[in-house]
């Protein structure tokens, strides 16, 4: 693994799990990551490292993200749900622990269904397969 990997994986690998345990909000995580980004992504801008690679797209998926239903109702195809935002972290852990060699706990890599084949329960807070 190339040291650009290693060092991707050292400041965004603890984030991303901390999303997807829910230990820390996705307004913390987005104020945190896009600090990264902004401080690291062009020392790391090497279109020869995987690791970038999914950063990047993550970087993209975070700057649609949003939690206005008018604007996910008009523009769906543009911009990323809460849970569709939950995924692409979840799909980049994954992408990130492969990479690396790195096994991760099983709880962050259950339910890996694509939000558009969840449906919410009545209460509006659990996810499960339609």
């Amino acid at each position: 693994m190339k040291q650009l990997d290693v060092n991707i994986q050292d400041n965004y690998g603890p984030i991303l799990k901390q999303l997807i345990l829910e230990e820390i909000s996705i307004y913390a995580f987005l104020d945190v990551f896009f600090e990264i980004f902004r401080r690291d992504g062009n020392l790391y801008n090497d279109d020869s490292c995987e690791s970038y690679k999914i950063i990047e797209e993550l970087f993209y998926d975070a700057d649609r993200f949003t939690d206005n239903e008018e604007l996910l109702e008009k523009e769906p195809s543009y911009f990323v749900s809460k849970q569709e935002f939950y995924y692409r972290v979840k799909l980049a852990l994954i992408g990130l622990s492969k990479i690396s060699g790195s096994k991760l706990d099983a709880s962050i890599v259950t339910n890996t269904t694509p939000p558009s084949l969840l449906r919410v329960t009545t209460n509006g807070s659990n996810l499960r397969e339609a």
